[in-house]
């Protein structure tokens, strides 16, 4: 079994990983770089092809924020699978929509599937 986690807590539920970030703040390289390699590690250990990033302790990030999870993002559909970010407060969806990271309708450069909870996380990779 593999060590905890600092930046995340990890679940499993059926062929998904459900991997909650319990870091506040993306503000500093270092912990981008941490956070990336643990969603990566967390992911890998699961043996599933599907992820969640549930977001909801996540209170503000700058732009190294990106970083951790298109690398997750890169990683899970090179292998196969979907990832789903989820719990995304007003100012996090923000900056992910700035970005154009987030799936809108009417962008084609948009990186990530997003749900409002968990639940809906959970039934969009279900489905």
């Amino acid at each position: 079994m593999s060590a905890p986690f600092q930046h995340l807590i990890v679940e499993c539920r059926d062929d998904i990983a459900i991997l909650k970030v319990i870091t506040k703040r993306i503000t500093e390289y270092d912990v981008a770089v941490e956070l990336g390699k643990e969603l990566v590690d967390a992911y890998d250990s699961r043996g599933v092809s599907k992820a969640i990033v549930d977001m909801a302790s996540l209170e503000t990030m700058s732009s190294v924020g990106y970083g951790p999870f298109v690398s997750l993002r890169l990683h899970v559909t090179n292998a196969g699978g979907r990832v789903v970010l989820c719990n995304l407060s007003d100012f996090i969806k923000e900056v992910f929509t700035t970005a154009r990271l987030l799936i809108n309708p009417g962008s084609t450069g948009s990186r990530f599937e997003s749900a409002d909870t968990l639940a809906d996380a959970i039934q969009l990779l279900s489905g």
